[in-house]
């Protein structure tokens, strides 16, 4: 048995805020002993969850661990599923797994964010009128619009000032177009606000996320810990909605391809909407704080009333969309088979994984093991083990991309499965909504895809700078933003 002689309560405390690997006190004087196991260190689960004031019980019925912490929030621990080793009465785990876990129960009461007055129309009244040249082919007006966020607003992280200024820069571009304030909203929200999670994932989004250094950078996180979602509603002459979203926010990089292109494509967007009007009504959503775990578009939706809900067309959602020359498109809904095919598609995804399921069924491995069912769904379309599926919308989506690709000469790659990449468009997709998802990616060729897949290579590093990116790939962004401006134009411009 070891000892780690410097940790302390506070330790753990820390590393539950910031994230990783900890070690802990059994009180603020007492070392918390560690067993090695096979090499490898353990911890005691139950005094390590007594230092944060987190209850341990057992269920012998279900032979689990339960956790529940100071606020009721309950955690469920399988052995059959996590390595834990017993010894003289006591469970013992690996500290990184316990920290995970540990790290999904809230610890304190949330505090009620302080609001401001920031955005009223007093503060946007000296907003004058623009021109924006719609006789511009398609992508040349996005262009500017990603310059301009990519050398002035870099660095745009989540809940931080920067963030800010550029949710205020969208609005004042929104009115310089001519749309009056009536028609914009600014949905301002705090972390501790967002409650619709469960269907996507089974763990809330951690806020520890919101001050990592790939994240935050050089930004400030403001004190009261806002974001803020920028909303356009521009009515149509018939029923429904379709919403457009793309999110605003970046790590602590200049961010051109993620996302200020998904930006600059609702910006062009809006301002040739003005002209050519719509069917359905169009809502432009500028989300906020997408980098830490898709919080704006959470609290959109757990915004959104049981009516409006049910007058949603289709989502579009538009993230990094030139990341490479391949400009892709998935569109489709979250297919809902038997539990018999699900249950047989996902023992055999599993199969294929070399995942341990400990005896049981797939269905009671998920909840055993608190994994996303949803997540796991999407995993078994991806990987091919379930087919996908269509909807009357999405297949009108797609004669739209095969019409303008002959129309205007473009290149569109339909991937259905797109529409499970990780973005904003996830918390609409598990709610049987038609999807359609436009990101632009390289073609990789490695070990574990010799064929070749599509993957990202600039988001997330110092390359995504629109400078180095039109650099190294001349003409690519223009390309990018004219392809999917077309045909964003077109669905939006359609009655479905």
């Amino acid at each position: 048995m070891k000892i780690f002689k410097k940790s302390t309560v506070a330790i753990l405390a820390m590393m539950l805020v910031f994230g990783g690997t900890f070690a802990v006190a059994a009180s603020n004087d007492e070392p918390l002993p560690t067993l090695e196991v096979g090499g490898v260190e353990f911890m005691p689960i139950r005094l390590a969850a007594y230092a944060l004031g987190i209850d341990v019980d057992w269920d012998d019925e279900t032979r689990t661990i339960i956790l529940t912490g100071p606020l009721g929030h309950v955690r469920t621990v399988s052995p059959r599923v996590y390595n834990i080793h017993f010894e003289d009465g006591t469970a013992w785990m690996a500290p990184n797994w316990l920290n995970w876990i540990l790290n999904q129960i809230p610890l304190e009461a949330p505090v009620p964010a302080s609001r401001t007055d920031y955005w009223t129309w007093e503060s946007f009244a000296d907003v004058l009128p623009a021109e924006f040249d719609t006789t511009l082919p398609h992508g040349e007006m996005a262009l500017d619009f990603i310059l301009h966020m990519n050398d002035y607003l870099y660095n745009r992280s989540p809940f931080t000032y920067r963030e800010k200024e550029a949710a205020r820069w969208i609005v004042e571009e929104l009115l310089a177009m001519g749309y009056d304030w009536d028609s914009i909203e600014v949905q301002e929200f705090a972390f501790i606000e967002v409650t619709t999670f469960s269907h996507v994932f089974p763990a809330p989004p951690n806020w520890s996320r919101a001050s990592m250094p790939i994240i935050l950078g050089d930004a400030v996180l403001r004190d009261n810990q806002l974001s803020q979602n920028v909303i356009l509603t521009v009515p149509g002459t018939g029923d429904g909605i379709i919403i457009v979203g793309a999110h605003y926010d970046s790590v602590r990089y200049p961010g051109a391809s993620d996302n200020a292109s998904g930006t600059a494509l609702l910006l062009e967007s809006a301002a040739r909407l003005r002209e050519h009007g719509s069917y359905h009504t169009v809502k432009y959503v500028f989300f906020g704080a997408e980098e830490t775990g898709l919080w704006g578009a959470y609290f959109f939706y757990q915004s959104l009333t049981e009516a409006q809900r049910d007058d949603i067309v289709m989502v579009v959602n538009a993230d990094v969309l030139f990341e490479g020359p391949y400009f892709i498109y998935g569109t489709g809904v979250h297919p809902q088979p038997t539990q018999a095919v699900m249950g047989e598609a996902l023992e055999e995804m599993f199969a294929s994984m070399g995942t341990n399921l400990h005896g049981m069924d797939a269905f009671e491995f998920i909840e055993y093991s608190n994994r996303s069912f949803n997540i796991l769904v999407a995993d078994a379309v991806r990987l091919g083990f379930l087919d996908g599926q269509n909807s009357p919308a999405s297949l009108q989506v797609d004669a739209i991309a095969e019409e303008i690709m002959d129309l205007h000469d473009l290149s569109l790659h339909a991937v259905p499965y797109y529409i499970y990449m990780s973005s904003d468009q996830l918390v609409f997709v598990f709610s049987g909504y038609t999807i359609v998802l436009f990101a632009g990616m390289d073609r990789v060729v490695d070990a574990f895809s010799p064929e070749g897949r599509f993957a990202g290579q600039l988001m997330h590093t110092p390359r995504d700078d629109f400078h180095y990116i039109e650099y190294h790939w001349p003409g690519m962004m223009l390309d990018a933003m004219r392809t999917f401006g077309i045909f964003l134009e077109e669905i939006l411009t359609t009655q479905f």
